[in-house]
């Protein structure tokens, strides 16, 4: 279908401005348009930077080209103009203001309106049927073939979730209309599930689309890169990347930057695997006391019951459920990495500024959980007889007698080892604590509190702020935390809630000197530009990323990677990767490079990238999967230890 593409360029391309030239030509040409994408924020770079460069016009004078409805009511939905210095109040500052969801209530969108611009979280929402319908009134009004835009696309093509679902609706409305249909993303085609919204873009291959979706999943690398092929040679897929030849990736030994530091480091790592193994032993205890209890109330059902049909129901309901301490060992993994890190992370940033390069740092856990069970626990002890809630009010203070650590993370999964949740097959489900462990608890945290995890914070962000503000420098962040904690005077911590600042305010103070660090996690992962470059502020210096963590999805790892890699730029940037010599960061490592080739084969026709971790060993494999079953049965005391059940799992 020459009427709908994929835009794939890989991150740092452009696929705004090529957006930005169609959406000029649907304009010139009259022909409405639907702008989606997945977070508001991207509307400014869009509209202020994309479209205002393609027509040749400051954002301030777009309001000649565009009338646009914003389906959004947020703030951050707004359309900033990035030339107005100074303080934004009411109209002033923006080219277009978001209206509230009370002034859009009820009210159709205007014909003479010719972009609707949405996030495709307002499909997902509350009120999306009703949004959808007046979306496509608005486009039966029209006299022209609409032009759909899905930026992003890769975030709206879950076929099971609402947001895919009535996305797919709107394609088969505007195809229906002769319009045409523009998908966006450098991650467009990560997996067979999300197939399904690229329907009007698919090679027609003589299968339908639910069998060709069962086939890639039994044959993901291999076929996933002839469908990709495919649809390049037929022009439904226009997939370009950069010149990486000068993009540098180094690995960094953690050992080599302080080896007393990293020794004491290994010291407290044994002491949380010591910590571990003992949960471990514990949730045997506690997995053989639920399959017991599964089996009491399996009994009471044969019991009770009084027809094979009732008694099959209800068995199938029965269920005791326990948190085993070896399935949140992925989990902890990130939590160990990004405590290790930021032992070391101040050094490694200072390294970058006395080299001349502006580091950004990605993370993927901010600590805000864990900080904000601390605050909970400290208001629960003062609440008094009149108080119901626990909350911190905006711009309210807590103080803390310490900051939250990996110790936090062991004490919290031991209490939570103890409460089994249970359903007796007739529909009550109920939380069963397991108190005769009260005692080992309370003597476990008690050792856990001994051995002193303070050194293997988890208030990284925080703690690196501190750190570099003694040095004159400072901190920009972009990430979703809603809690921040300092350092008071009498050595304890106040923790406190946390503006966010417009994440344009954030990158324009770091791409002009105005700050001289930026952190972000996947909150940043999209649309946003920090590279060596005029276009997007004087300070031109080389960008360096530091992977504090990866993230847990790939595509939002390679968008992370694209924040600072991208046309236009001066100086090519450096990726760095802390080496710790863990087996757990070894492991998220090798998940990173086998996800990433997957990803890869489907963007780009090809498994391997420059983006690969070349240090990481290849375990996770057919090969690595029949060694480890191999070791786990000739050894079984260690299948034991991990809870794996060899002849299951």
């Amino acid at each position: 279908n020459a009427k709908s593409v994929i835009i794939g360029d890989l991150m740092g391309v452009g696929k705004g401005r090529q957006l930005a030239a169609m959406t000029r030509a649907a304009i010139k040409d009259d022909r409405p348009v639907l702008f989606f994408t997945d977070n508001p924020a991207l509307f400014t770079d869009f509209i202020a930077r994309d479209v205002a460069t393609v027509l040749r016009k400051r954002p301030s004078e777009l309001v000649e080209n565009i009338r646009p409805y914003i389906v959004n009511s947020t703030a951050d939905a707004s359309i900033i103009d990035p030339e107005f210095e100074g303080v934004r109040r009411g109209a002033h500052g923006y080219v277009f203001k978001a209206a509230s969801a009370a002034a859009k209530k009820g009210k159709e969108i205007d014909s003479s309106v010719n972009m609707v611009l949405s996030s495709y979280s307002q499909l997902g929402a509350v009120g999306r049927q009703a949004k959808l319908e007046a979306i496509i009134d608005w486009l039966k009004r029209q006299d022209r073939p609409p032009l759909l835009m899905m930026d992003e696309s890769h975030k709206a093509a879950g076929e099971a979730s609402n947001v895919g679902q009535l996305m797919q609706s709107l394609v088969e409305h505007v195809t229906e209309m002769d319009g045409s249909v523009v998908y966006s993303s450098g991650t467009a085609l990560k997996g067979a599930r999300n197939l399904r919204v690229y329907g009007s873009a698919l090679p027609d291959v003589g299968l339908p689309t639910d069998r060709l979706v069962e086939l890639i999943e039994q044959e993901p690398l291999a076929l996933q890169e002839a469908l990709s092929f495919e649809m390049a040679r037929g022009g439904a897929l226009i997939a370009r990347e950069l010149d990486n030849t000068n993009v540098a990736r180094e690995t960094l030994s953690l050992q080599d930057i302080d080896p007393n530091r990293y020794a004491q480091v290994l010291e407290k790592v044994d002491l949380f695997a010591n910590h571990m193994a003992e949960l471990l032993a514990l949730g045997r205890e506690v997995k053989a006391w639920s399959t017991e209890r599964e089996r009491e109330l399996e009994n009471l059902v044969k019991e009770t019951t009084h027809s094979e049909e009732e008694r099959t129901r209800a068995l199938g309901l029965v269920n005791v459920h326990y948190q085993s301490p070896a399935s949140r060992f992925h989990h902890l993994s990130n939590y160990l990495t990004l405590s290790i890190n930021g032992v070391f992370l101040e050094d490694m940033v200072l390294r970058s500024i006395s080299e001349g390069r502006k580091p950004v740092i990605a993370v993927a856990n901010t600590g805000d959980a864990l900080l904000r069970d601390l605050i909970s626990q400290q208001l629960e002890e003062n609440l008094t007889g009149d108080d119901e809630v626990a909350v911190v009010a905006p711009g309210g203070e807590v103080r803390l007698s310490e900051k939250p650590n990996l110790g936090h993370v062991v004490k919290r999964m031991a209490d939570r080892l103890l409460t089994v949740k249970e359903s007796n097959g007739f529909g009550v489900t109920a939380d069963v604590r397991l108190e005769e462990y009260e005692g080992w608890l309370v003597d476990f945290n008690r050792r856990v509190d001994e051995a002193d995890f303070s050194l293997l914070s988890l208030s990284v962000i925080d703690d690196l702020s501190a750190a570099l503000e003694k040095h004159g420098l400072s901190l920009g962040e972009i990430t979703g935390r809603s809690f921040t904690i300092r350092q008071a005077d009498d050595g304890g911590y106040v923790a406190s809630s946390r503006a966010k600042p417009l994440k344009h305010d954030v990158v324009s103070a770091f791409n002009n000197g105005r700050s001289d660090v930026l952190l972000l996690n996947q909150s940043a992962a999209v649309g946003l530009s920090a590279h060596s470059s005029p276009a997007v502020g004087f300070d031109v210096r080389p960008r360096e990323m530091i992977k504090a963590q990866m993230q847990a999805d790939v595509a939002q790892e390679r968008q992370i990677d694209g924040r600072i890699n991208r046309v236009g730029q001066l100086h090519p940037p450096l990726y760095t990767i802390p080496q710790q010599g863990l087996a757990s960061s070894d492991r998220l490592a090798q998940l990173f490079n086998r996800k990433n080739r997957s990803l890869t084969s489907a963007s780009t026709a090809t498994r391997e990238n420059e983006s690969n971790i070349s240090e990481a060993l290849d375990l996770l494999n057919e090969v690595g999967q029949f060694v480890s079953f191999e070791y786990l049965s000739n050894n079984p005391d260690i299948a034991e230890l991990l809870d794996i059940n060899i002849d299951v799992d």
